[in-house]
């Protein structure tokens, strides 16, 4: 008799899990597969993507790094108060975790997680993100030797 109900209970649970699919035969478009790389998904607006940060507004303050659980960002600046400036800022990407942490303590809003969710790449040395170039080290060096302030500079 046991056995006769647990055969019942396995062809109902079976039941169960097929009609799930096979409501999809009879609904064309709401598929849920994407081909890709040829579709693409377009990601929820609070997705967690690759880190980018806009080094025009950043104040070099350290405090992303700081919070940053596994110390994957680096930030060296150059400058006080005010007018100190980054002159290296670099993340590295592949051993981010994504928690967003560091974007939730960025007082200037500068550090964002993006859209972009293909980080795949064939060396892992492309996946240390520099967001500082030669060019704007030296003018950030020569702003804060000036003392103007980033918020005074970028309006």
């Amino acid at each position: 008799m046991k056995a006769i109900k647990e055969i019942g209970w396995a062809i109902k649970t079976l039941v169960i899990g097929l009609l799930v699919t096979v409501k999809y035969w009879f609904k064309p478009g709401s598929e849920i597969t994407v081909q890709y790389p040829d579709e693409r998904l377009t990601p929820a607006p609070r997705f967690r993507g690759i880190l980018f940060n806009d080094v025009e507004r950043c104040t070099g303050c350290g405090i992303c790094k700081m919070t940053c659980p596994i110390e994957c960002i680096e930030v060296e600046s150059y400058g006080k108060g005010k007018a100190r400036r980054p002159i290296h800022y670099a993340i590295k990407i592949d051993q981010c975790m994504f928690c967003g942490l560091c974007v939730e303590s960025c007082p200037e809003g500068c550090l964002i997680h993006t859209d972009r969710y293909e980080g795949s790449v064939y060396d892992l040395k492309d996946l240390y993100y520099q967001f500082v170039t030669e060019e704007q080290k030296k003018r950030f060096m020569e702003l804060a030797d000036k003392g103007i302030p980033v918020k005074e500079e970028t309006k």
